[in-house]
């Protein structure tokens, strides 16, 4: 279960970077 959740934390933080990357 740890696993799967820091995965999509993982996913989550990048998806946000990338949503930053876009506005900036």
């Amino acid at each position: 279960m740890r696993k799967i959740f820091l995965f999509t934390v993982i996913c989550l933080l990048h998806v946000i970077s990338a949503y930053d990357r876009c506005v900036l």
